[in-house]
């Protein structure tokens, strides 16, 4: 056993541990460099006290430190380390300002997407999925392979944008309420299926398209 005290920088070189421990294979930059990666200690995750978990992959950088009286072959993953390779921060483009960001596409009548201000918001670009909490009091969660979005901006307009099937299913009540006008438009049919239907208005206009 090789004593190490405080923290140090690693790199991830594998994550699928056996039996699914949920370990991440780690190197110490600048001490393990010369060691094979069969030899490299699996580290543990240091948790939220809810349990949640974030996996790491193969390439992050990472804190470790070494809880277990300093024991090398016990390592704990703590946080992910920041780097600046060339310049730019190893975080998502849209969290720097730095990069090529997200760009939604667009869609006629769609509320403005959140304004983002690079290093003063919460994102998380991971496994094709874009998150971000701006400072402003905004969040938004895309898909960014076809831009399926749910989320709403610092004015509070909601945006529900789905490049697939839509579903919502209730077992008690749907209720709609709104200040102004509601829209339905479709390229297809519209159909109602119902016990019962019931209509109040003060007006009905019908015309054919």
């Amino acid at each position: 056993m090789h004593k190490i005290d405080g923290k140090r920088r690693a790199v991830v070189i594998a994550t699928v541990a056996e039996g699914n421990k949920m370990k991440a294979q780690i190197r110490v930059l600048g001490e393990w460099e010369g060691i094979g990666d069969d030899a490299l200690p699996w580290a543990e995750y240091l948790l939220p006290v809810d349990r949640a978990f974030v996996p790491t992959k193969p390439g992050d950088l990472v804190w470790v430190e070494f809880p277990y009286n300093g024991d090398s072959r016990r390592p704990m993953i703590v946080g992910a380390a920041q780097d600046w390779a060339g310049g730019v921060p190893n975080v998502a483009p849209e969290a720097s300002g730095v990069g090529e960001q997200y760009s939604p596409p667009a869609k006629e009548g769609a509320p403005p997407a959140p304004a983002l201000t690079p290093t003063a918001d919460m994102v998380l670009n991971r496994d094709g999925v874009l998150i971000i909490r701006t400072a402003g009091g905004a969040y938004s969660m895309t898909r960014t392979a076809d831009g399926t979005t749910i989320g709403f901006n610092e004015a509070g307009d909601v945006n529900i944008l789905s490049e697939g099937q839509t579903y919502v299913n209730a077992t008690g009540n749907v209720t709609l309420l709104t200040g102004g006008d509601v829209s339905i438009e479709a390229t297809g049919k519209i159909s109602f299926k119902a016990a019962e239907i019931e209509l109040a208005a003060g007006s009905i206009n019908m015309t054919q398209a």
